[in-house]
């Protein structure tokens, strides 16, 4: 994904939770195990067409991803929700495939960091 910082903000996040260790261990950890509901859901809703739902999971999914800063899939999940408001499925297929890579990308950053600041 290029530079980290094109990835995640390592100095905003930390500086966010104030130096809590402990907090950036759950808060990593949940993301983990919210993400992938969420990227189903995402999946799912544009296999229906349905763009309510899409709007729905996909603004969650960049809600949680924001908290951690993680930019690239930041803005790619807001691209995809600004496309499912305007009614524009194709145009939201069209962001889809680039979900996994970026949140892959984002996890391995963010586990770096864990190991990086909790040992």
């Amino acid at each position: 994904m290029g530079r980290k910082d094109d990835v995640l903000d390592t100095a905003r996040l930390l500086s966010n939770l104030g130096g809590n260790k402990q907090l950036l261990g759950d808060l990593i950890e949940l993301f983990r195990r919210t993400s992938g509901k969420y990227q189903t859901a995402i999946q799912d809703a544009l296999d229906k067409g349905d763009l309510v739902e899409l709007r729905s999971a996909t603004h969650a999914l960049k809600s949680a991803v924001g908290g951690l800063w993680g930019n690239a899939s930041y803005d790619l999940l807001a691209c995809l929700e600004q496309a499912a408001r305007r009614g524009d499925l194709a145009g939201a297929q069209a962001f889809a495939p680039g979900i996994g890579p970026t949140l892959e990308a984002l996890i391995a950053r963010l586990d770096e960091l864990r190991r990086d600041q909790l040992g």
